[in-house]
């Protein structure tokens, strides 16, 4: 669990982020959680899918980065392999807090003390004068753009769901080294679904603005084939790693 306190300008004057060690969070993280605003920038790189959590039966919307719990394959050598990175990557060690001793909720900025990004090095939190330094304003934009995206990707969820256009996908995946892998768990659009829609249930979409993300998952799918390919890349690399070792 996270130690989070909220954010001052005084006992946190001289905190850094490191941003590399920020990116580095999510080496072993195949599945990270999206809003609709980011579906443009992530349906150019990762297959947008949807999980559904067992216990509530909810939806959630997430970029995949692996088969497997543990398994980025987005991330190598240091480095994500990728342009873009989800904001639920990039605004940690920060959190958004609420502040219920005012009559009305207030949001405050939290920062998780444990963690491995804070350092004595990086990106300041506040000048010598206790002002916002530009990497914390950045944070705060973008905790805002998760916040108010989370109700926008919760009632597109909800129209998926009311217009029956979510189903379940199951891939199996054989790789080059003979290796078989079903990828059980995660959901997708329904095109034949879509298509059987009404004029006026696709003119309501439409005029919702949802069509574009809805084709935004669709399209991203295609992303799946470059996850394979990079997982049978990875594979060759570790039987020519053990070879050489023998």
């Amino acid at each position: 669990m996270p130690k989070l306190i909220a954010i001052d300008n005084n006992a946190h004057r001289d905190f850094m982020i490191d941003p590399q060690k920020v990116e580095g969070l999510g080496v072993e993280t195949n599945m990270v959680p999206i809003v609709m605003d980011e579906f443009l920038k992530t349906a150019t790189r990762f297959p947008i899918v949807l999980t559904k959590n067992t216990e509530t039966g909810q939806f959630s919307v997430i970029a995949l980065c692996g088969f497997e719990v543990g398994e980025n394959l987005f991330y190598r050598a240091g480095k994500w392999e990728s342009l873009y990175i989800p904001l639920n990557i990039l605004r940690q060690p920060f959190y958004l807090g609420s502040d219920n001793s005012e009559k009305e909720e207030q949001h405050i900025i939290c920062l998780d003390l444990d963690s491995p990004c804070i350092t004595d090095k990086g990106k300041r939190l506040f000048d010598e004068n206790g002002e916002p330094e530009k990497y914390l304003t950045e944070m705060q934009s973008m905790l805002a753009t998760l916040y108010h995206g989370e109700r926008a990707t919760r009632e597109f969820i909800n129209t998926l769901t009311a217009l029956d256009l979510i189903q379940q996908m199951s891939l199996d995946i054989k790789f080059d080294n003979g290796d078989a892998l079903k990828v059980q768990g995660i959901y997708t659009i329904d095109e034949q679904k879509l298509n059987a829609l009404s004029s006026e249930q696709f003119s309501k979409l439409r005029q919702s603005n949802l069509l574009f993300p809805i084709y935004s998952m669709i399209q991203s799918l295609g992303h799946i084939h470059w996850m394979v390919n990079q997982r049978n890349i990875r594979n060759e690399d570790a039987k020519a790693w053990f070879s050489e070792g023998s």
